[in-house]
């Protein structure tokens, strides 16, 4: 963990919280993460910190589908599903929909695969041979729950200027068709 500066802060992880009922259907709570800044802050002060994890892929909100059941049948396809509060499974982050941020996201996967992020691609490299990684950068302020990652033989096609979508190959000009609308709605709600 570190601050904007990039000085390294103490942390520690504090005790599980579970659900009212104890064992309920939303289980764990999660565990609060404490951070301790290397100085105190003024009314209305922002600090930026940066923090490094890794996730368990077993997490409530991870959800991974077999080759065989996609369409391409080859690559397995992994997706997150944070609502309604399972974004704390994957992701360290007060989970409420009250509680908004931007984020910028570095996600690394297997040659041929793709990964998706919500916000811009701000770049996309090739740290080995067998990996490529995607950057992304989300300025809006967005729940936690819309912090949704997918990953799998992936294609992008353009519908307008505005709007695209991600699909499998095998089904990519059917998912256009589907969301063909976009700009309509687009212009409704602007």
């Amino acid at each position: 963990m570190t601050d904007d500066l990039g000085t390294v802060l103490s942390w520690k992880l504090g005790k599980t919280k579970e659900s009212h009922s104890g064992i309920g259907f939303l289980g764990s709570l999660g565990v609060p993460l404490i951070i301790t800044l290397n100085s105190n802050l003024t009314k209305g002060e922002i600090k930026k910190t940066r923090i490094y994890y890794r996730t368990n892929p077993s997490s409530l909100g991870i959800k991974w589908v077999a080759p065989e059941m996609t369409y391409g049948k080859k690559y397995a396809f992994v997706y997150t599903q944070g609502e309604s509060i399972h974004a704390r499974s994957f992701i360290p982050c007060q989970d409420t929909p009250a509680s908004k941020l931007s984020v910028t996201s570095y996600l690394t996967v297997a040659k041929p695969l793709v990964a998706v992020f919500p916000g811009n691609i701000i770049k996309t490299f090739d740290p080995d041979v067998g990996t490529t990684t995607y950057g992304f950068e989300q300025k809006k302020l967005i729940s936690t729950y819309l912090l949704a990652i997918s990953a799998g033989a992936l294609e992008f096609k353009q519908i307008n200027e505005r709007s695209g979508v991600w699909a499998e190959k095998e089904i990519i000009n059917k998912s256009e068709k589907v969301f063909n609308q976009t700009e309509t709605f687009i212009k409704t709600v602007s």
